[in-house]
């Protein structure tokens, strides 16, 4: 029944109608409920709709089909290589850039020095979210073409200083997948973009340089200076839960490198973190941290930050009631008893000490 009113908004006057039956239509015919070719048909010509809000969903009900439906995927390329020529309006645009690297992600890779150059000039569009897409659409090129790796990083190091905080973020995220597949070629733009947005004002942004920052560190591409260490310190109080895990991860990552760096960090992670934390994710990512790490730290530096008290008071303290609250429990006790061997005895002498 729902799915004979959707289709009857199609050719609805009411764009609100139209958009959402779209929208809708889209979402039943990726999960198997609606047939696709069908879709495909009304979104097709939902591209040439007045109303731009119109051709950018159906933009993306076609690259959802082509991403499900290998039989459409080249054929989608064609229509969104089109649109990409002909379409004006910005938000249109982005999409339809990032349906053209979604479908490039699958494989297809025709024409692209055509589409490779597109990319490089909508990169330097005024509007967001053009840039959004072209650094996508331009990402997705050089993990398929090693030859676009230098022009892909030149383009995206030109304005990634004055890009939005969301597209920043999304253009240190991509380079870093462009750095996985080609180390050697793209470390030196990783290292400088992922220095410099440390010290950016956004948390999006500094949250997805400190991801970087690990990667950075666990490939030895950034040396452990007292700066960097330093400057985690600050991070791993922020008041951005978010950053504070990513502050985590850069941490496991020195430790990977140096257990004995431990002694700059282990008090904020014991009587800050896991002892006054409130975000459950974030204590259980730190007690995830020192299981891994526990068994390399030297014990002097364990037993200078009383991080053995604290694991203690954790364990006390913490009531199992819901899932999270049972993993810390279960993590402090192996941590308390598999890790360092403290029994029962052992725990009451801490104590009592």
């Amino acid at each position: 029944m729902i799915i004979k009113y959707l289709e009857a908004w199609l050719n609805s006057p009411y764009v609100g109608r139209r958009r959402k039956a779209l929208k809708l239509l889209g979402k039943y015919a990726i999960q198997g409920k609606y047939d696709r070719k069908k879709l495909f048909e009304e979104a097709k010509k939902a591209l040439s709709d007045e109303d731009w809000k119109i051709r950018a969903v159906a933009v993306n009900v076609i690259a959802d089909i082509a991403i499900v439906e290998d039989s459409l995927r080249k054929e989608i390329h064609t229509i969104l290589l089109d649109c990409l020529k002909k379409e004006e309006h910005p938000n249109v645009l982005g999409n339809v850039l990032r349906g053209i690297s979604r479908i490039i992600n699958k494989g297809v890779v025709d024409n692209t020095d055509e589409i490779f150059k597109i990319g490089v000039e909508t990169i330097k569009h005024p509007n967001g979210d053009i840039k959004h897409g072209s650094i996508l659409l331009l990402s997705q090129i050089a993990i398929q073409c090693e030859d676009k790796v230098g022009p892909t990083i030149n383009a995206i190091s030109e304005v990634i200083s004055d890009l939005p905080p969301l597209v920043k973020r999304d253009a240190l995220r991509y380079s870093r997948e462009i750095y996985t597949k080609y180390p050697e070629a793209a470390a030196e733009f990783l290292r400088k973009s992922t220095i410099n947005a440390l010290s950016d004002e956004s948390h999006l942004v500094l949250e997805e340089a400190l991801r970087n920052l690990a990667v950075l560190i666990r490939d030895r591409k950034v040396q452990l200076e007292n700066d960097t260490i330093m400057m985690l310190r600050k991070k791993l109080r922020s008041e951005k839960a978010a950053i504070r895990m990513a502050a985590l991860d850069v941490v496991d990552a020195i430790l990977s490198i140096d257990p004995r760096l431990a002694d700059a960090y282990l008090d904020i992670i014991g009587k800050q973190i896991l002892l006054r934390e409130k975000n459950s994710r974030v204590k259980i990512k730190a007690l995830e941290l020192l299981l891994r790490q526990i068994d390399r730290i030297p014990q002097d530096l364990i037993y200078r930050s009383e991080l053995l008290r604290v694991l203690d008071v954790v364990d006390l303290n913490t009531v199992p009631k819901n899932d999270e609250l049972k993993t810390i429990k279960r993590l402090t006790r192996i941590l308390l008893e598999n890790k360092l061997g403290l029994d029962f005895a052992a725990r009451a002498r801490l104590r009592s000490s």
